[in-house]
């Protein structure tokens, strides 16, 4: 009978084991500033996967919760920095039988100047800047992303970018742009390839100067990333990171609005052959692709395993 591990487990129930998981956190959001400095851009949410989840299973009479991070809500009329996205988690029962719980940190807000600390989290945010600034940016988690942009001396208020769960490449501000927004990772874990995880662009304080772009591909203005992740602006409304994507925002200066950072996801891949999950709450979908049942959780929700019938 297909799922039964009792010699594992201890008991004749139906026992899923995991192929693979993705799990990420909400992304941060970038700062609105004033028209004297150049804010930073949200970090992207804590980034975990796996493409061989051994010691993950999920078993038949527990009840497992799966939470879905918001991202960080952006900040209206050059209010200051951002917010921290939220954490992600999803409990499963390890080797040993007990139920475990695998947590992804959300990211960094951005702060709005040089003065205020950026927020740290799965990727950190990019730091504020005025005249002559030295700062760094927030700081990642280990394993699940990088630190945010930081400024130096010569930049000029041009606000730092938020780090990526790839990596932090042109992050910092220079001379002559903002930082940009870090690079997101890519998984094809639902049979698609998607870019997911990416930080928010700085911003630069006149239009004179460049903005931070987003990432992957180096987008401008409200155009969001390939990762979901969306560039610094120099005025007006800052583009919202895309839902689920766990991406930060960008920054606005001139007493403009930054987005929200990405809304984090939860998705589980195992064997078809093993039962269905029955799923109470919040939003997920289910689709059976290559041999393997994929359920994506875009919402907070709570799952068990169907008995066998």
């Amino acid at each position: 009978m297909p799922g039964v591990l009792g010699g594992l487990i201890g008991s004749m129930v139906q026992t899923i084991a995991l192929s693979e998981y993705l799990l990420i956190a909400g992304g941060g959001s970038g700062a609105a500033a004033s028209n004297s400095f150049g804010p930073g851009g949200g970090g992207a949410g804590g980034y975990l996967d796996s493409t061989s989840a051994s010691g993950f299973f999920l078993v038949e009479g527990n009840s497992y919760s799966v939470i879905v991070g918001a991202g960080g809500t952006g900040v209206a009329s050059g209010g200051g920095a951002g917010t921290n996205g939220s954490n992600s988690s999803f409990q499963f029962s390890n080797s040993a039988a007990a139920v475990a719980t695998l947590t992804a940190i959300g990211g960094g807000f951005g702060s709005h100047r040089n003065s205020v600390e950026p927020g740290n989290g799965g990727s950190g945010g990019g730091i504020g800047a005025f005249l002559n600034s030295t700062a760094s940016g927030g700081l990642g988690t280990v394993g699940q992303g990088t630190d945010g942009g930081g400024s130096n001396d010569t930049n000029y208020r041009k606000g730092g970018g938020g780090g990526g769960s790839l990596n932090n490449t042109n992050v910092n501000a220079t001379s002559s742009r903002a930082g940009n927004g870090g690079q997101g990772k890519t998984s094809s874990i639902t049979g698609t390839s998607v870019v997911y995880a990416g930080g928010g662009g700085g911003a630069a304080n006149s239009a004179s100067s460049t903005n931070g772009t987003a990432p992957n591909d180096g987008t401008t203005g409200t155009t969001l990333g390939t990762s979901g992740a969306s560039p610094g602006r120099t005025s007006g409304t800052g583009a919202s990171a895309r839902a689920n994507s766990g991406s930060g925002s960008g920054g606005v200066s001139n007493s403009g609005t930054s987005g929200n950072g990405g809304s984090g996801l939860v998705v589980l891949k195992y064997l078809e052959t093993y039962p269905d999950l029955v799923i109470t709450g919040g939003t997920a979908t289910r689709t059976v692709s290559g041999g393997y049942k994929i359920y994506q959780f875009t919402s907070t929700s709570t799952f068990t395993v169907r008995a066998d019938v």
